[in-house]
């Protein structure tokens, strides 16, 4: 996926712009993602992959969203509805600006392209997830030790793809900025915390060229106010 730098630069505009008001975010029943053993804070089971959900706007426009959770402390379970907070930049505790880059410049690459029509298609999104977790969580990319890594059981595949996603530095004319949604509430349902946050690619060019040429209309009609 090639993006020009002027895109870059209005992707990052719009993205900055959607940080203040809460919307809320709709994660849909079906799903095509799988299980994974993991081991953090202990082995456990971990569904994983690019889920769709949906973002409800102010003005009650629904907009259909592609994610990935960055968040492995919260659950979220399949037709969950929870107020969320768009940013440009994630609040999650601890991750660094890199960290955060990283996992931008992956969503970005991959998911707009990454579709069920895709050879090996629910193994690649259930390793994109995987190195998304294993970013946020480790200051390495190492899948085997550290707070974060794949337990034992799993496809090979997996390991496999998540190894060469962690890998993946070619990221020229990727945007460094995401869609971040940060869950404003986190309710506890015995040792679980609900409402996991969330990340998106931004805009893909087309979208950003109408949503550009809207922001463009409003400025003009503040203006001639």
């Amino acid at each position: 996926m090639l993006i020009r730098k002027s895109s870059v630069a209005i992707a990052a505009l719009l993205s900055l712009g959607a940080v203040s008001q809460a919307t809320t975010f709709h994660l849909d029943s079906a799903q095509q993602t799988m299980n994974v053993n993991i081991r953090y804070n202990g082995p456990e089971t971990a569904s994983a992959g690019i889920m769709n959900g949906s973002i409800k706007t102010a003005t009650n426009t629904v907009n259909p969203v592609r994610v990935l959770c960055y968040d492995l402390r919260d659950h979220v379970s399949f037709g969950d509805s929870y107020e969320v907070v768009e940013r440009s930049t994630p609040t999650f505790p601890n991750m660094t600006s890199n960290q955060a880059k990283h996992v931008a410049q992956l969503v970005n690459k991959y998911v707009p392209s990454l579709t069920s029509s895709v050879s090996d298609y629910v193994y690649k999104s259930a390793a994109l997830q995987v190195a998304i977790w294993e970013i946020v969580t480790d200051t390495h990319t190492s899948l085997i030790s550290g707070n974060f890594a794949l337990g034992t059981g799993n496809s090979a595949k997996v390991r496999e793809y998540a190894d060469a996603y962690l890998a993946d530095n070619n990221f020229n004319n990727i945007p460094t900025v995401a869609r971040w949604y940060e869950a404003t509430s986190h309710s506890k349902h015995g040792n679980v915390y609900s409402n996991q946050n969330m990340v998106a690619p931004v805009p893909e060019p087309a979208s950003i060229a109408v949503l550009s040429v809207g922001i463009a209309g409003l400025i003009r009609k503040r203006r001639n106010r």
